[in-house]
């Protein structure tokens, strides 16, 4: 399959850069909402269901309009499909500022950018799996793993020099509107340097040339003798343990121990943020480059265990174990998302790498909404230790899931390099 790329170092390390930036801001601006929820609340704006329901109401729409997006970051240029992105959410995030304390407005203008997203990410993975110089796409998909930490970072930044929670959205507006003719300009000039071969992707199996066979079969067929199915219910399963811990770990804490304050668990939870990306440091030490990627995700998931049995203790446990027992969590399923990387861009040969990431990030998204509307309500029925007990038990899960997937990604792999003999 003929793919445009950029053969020239300093050329393809110019356009990672500006996606690189662009994405971690734009992950910024996505979690301007759910930071200005708590402020929303205490002004009488609105109650903590009607806040709930506008964040509910995006990650609906933004879970399935990734599929959609990922097929067409396929078949379309992904300068495109940002440009509509960050413009469609420049504006966007202008509205929630203009319309603010109008629910239904809300509702309306949240949803519109979760849809006008549709296209960004798998656009951003389609570019660094397939557009960079064949040496800099595993670095570059490495590195995009760490969009999110910064994005995220950046949110507190923003809250704390910037008081007054509705102008988030009209700095949020502004720097959008900043990236698109940004990104549009750049990638323009850059697109003229791209040569057209067919160079062989740089991922952890050998990708035959000789592939017709198939790839004619359909991409469906193709992600059922890979296993995908199975890696989506993973990936499902992992977001929500991943990111559920951070999300609400400073309420189980407060809730469980006495000493601990509103202000104490912020802190403690800042710890969890930053021992995310040690999981990804971790990932790429020398001994994980003797397994495949279904076992380097069992490695992590089976480390994620007594972390887990640990946490099924809070209350009883001191607060310094359970915290421990938080951050090692933290940093074992923080290193996961990087392989469901690395399955994503075994796909680019086929064409099919940006709808891969779409179906991976659409399950994600769903794991996101689950995370923050699921479990809080188990937490308030059935409390924190039956809780955690789900959150091991969906571990244990997601265990056996791959355990089961090893074979069926081994057969794939050998039928693939069968074909190039």
């Amino acid at each position: 399959m003929e793919t445009k790329y950029l053969s020239d170092y300093k050329k393809s390390a110019l356009l990672f850069i500006l996606i690189f930036t662009s994405y971690s801001l734009v992950y910024m601006t996505k979690n301007c909402y759910s930071a200005a929820m708590a402020s929303i609340v205490n002004e009488g704006i609105m109650t903590k269901s009607q806040t709930g329901l506008i964040a509910a109401v995006f990650y609906l729409l933004y879970a399935p309009f990734q599929i959609i997006g990922g097929i067409a970051a396929d078949k379309y240029s992904p300068k495109l499909l940002l440009t509509i992105g960050y413009l469609g959410a420049s504006i966007a995030n202008l509205l929630v500022y203009l319309f603010h304390t109008n629910y239904v407005a809300m509702i309306i203008i949240w949803g519109f950018n979760a849809i006008i997203q549709f296209g960004i990410w798998p656009s951003v993975f389609k570019i660094v799996a397939s557009f960079l110089a064949v040496e800099h796409r595993t670095k570059g998909i490495f590195l995009l793993s760490f969009c999110s930490t910064i994005g995220l970072f950046l949110s507190y930044l923003l809250a704390i020099f910037i008081s007054d929670w509705k102008n988030h959205f009209l700095f949020s507006s502004l720097v959008l509107f900043l990236l698109t003719i940004i990104v549009y300009i750049s990638y323009t000039i850059l697109e003229k340097y791209m040569h057209t071969e067919e160079p062989l992707p740089d991922t952890q199996i050998e990708i035959p040339d000789n592939t017709a066979k198939i790839s004619k079969s359909g991409t469906i067929r193709l992600m059922l003798i890979s296993g995908l199915p199975i890696f989506l219910i993973i990936n499902l399963i992992s977001t929500m343990l991943s990111l559920g811990v951070k999300a609400l770990s400073p309420v189980m804490l407060m809730e469980s121990y006495a000493g601990i304050t509103p202000g104490i668990a912020s802190a403690l939870n800042i710890i969890l943020i930053l021992a995310g990306p040690i999981g990804l440091f971790i990932s790429k030490l020398h001994i994980f480059r003797r397994f495949d990627y279904p076992k380097s995700i069992a490695i992590f998931l089976f480390l994620s265990i007594p972390s887990l049995v640990a946490i099924v203790f809070v209350g009883e446990l001191s607060v310094f174990f359970v915290l421990l027992a938080l951050t090692l969590l933290t940093i074992s399923t923080g290193a996961l998302g990087i392989f469901f990387s690395y399955i994503s861009n075994t796909f680019e040969h086929y064409g099919c790498v940006a709808t891969i990431t779409g179906l991976l990030n659409c399950m994600a998204s769903l794991g996101l909404m689950l995370t923050n509307y699921v479990f809080p309500k188990i937490a308030d029925e059935m409390g924190w230790k039956f809780t955690a007990t789900c959150w091991l038990i969906l571990n244990i899960i997601s265990f056996v899931l791959v355990l089961i997937s090893i074979p069926i990604w081994k057969r794939f792999v050998k039928k693939i390099n069968q074909d190039n003999i």
